[in-house]
């Protein structure tokens, strides 16, 4: 009697430590998973790992070259969650060699950005990437100026900083330089678009955009796929 109780125990133990494996390797495994967000019309890219593992970090570059890799078939914003969330900009920046700049990450919702991509667009980029200021209900200071202040600062770097999200290819190739300070283009549509030159390692050139529009930051190296992200993007939250 005692040896079937013993052999009970032991069998109900090891198929336990089995589910528990299984789980925990469930779990370490990632699957992109695109996945329709009716309320805001976003594509998800869904990583369930452990944030600070170093199989995150390479599930997420796996997942954004998917992104980018994947056929564009309707208007739609994407953003990358994880096991504890939506993984914040600055994560996701640091992991491709990006950087965010840290006044301006004081100012945003860092886990509210997202990524668009045009189905055509030119030789420069066909990616757009938004991030939102946060409300700041107790600001102390004027804070309409300090986030000119601070997106004025950022230009110095801003191309270098953002350089593996809006031209992957051209980045893994080689450094992008920043040719040019940043000047303000014609209105396009009553939008005040910043510009600046950039230089390829191939030696071709290209420029670097961003609009600031509502709490919206936008960026791309094609200013038509801008402004028709930032349309799908206003059209989206009406």
């Amino acid at each position: 009697m005692n040896k079937k109780i013993i052999l009970f125990f032991f069998l109900t133990i090891t198929v336990l430590l089995i589910l528990i494996v299984v789980t925990i390797m469930q779990k370490r495994s990632t699957t992109p998973v695109t996945q329709l967000d009716s309320e805001n019309d976003y594509v998800a890219f869904e990583t369930v790992i452990d944030d600070n593992s170093n199989e995150f970090n390479q599930d997420l570059k796996n997942n954004f070259t998917e992104f980018l890799s994947a056929t564009k078939t309707e208007n739609t914003w994407s953003a990358f969650a994880g096991n504890e969330g939506n993984i914040s900009i600055e994560t996701f920046a640091t992991v491709l060699n990006g950087k965010i700049n840290s006044n301006i990450s004081s100012l945003i919702d860092v886990n509210d950005w997202k990524l668009y991509k045009c189905a055509t667009a030119s030789q420069n980029s066909n990616v757009v990437m938004s991030l939102r200021f946060k409300l700041q209900f107790n600001y102390q200071g004027d804070l309409y100026a300090d986030q000119m202040k601070y997106l004025k600062e950022w230009e110095k770097s801003l191309v270098a900083d953002v350089a593996p999200i809006i031209f992957p290819k051209e980045s893994s190739k080689g450094t992008i330089i920043q040719q040019a300070d940043f000047t303000t283009m014609t209105d396009i549509d009553y939008i005040t678009v910043r510009r600046a030159n950039v230089l390829f390692s191939d030696g071709s050139q290209g420029f670097m955009h961003y609009i600031f529009v509502g709490d919206e930051l936008l960026f791309s190296g094609d200013v038509n796929c801008l402004l028709e992200a930032q349309e799908l993007l206003f059209d989206t939250k009406s």
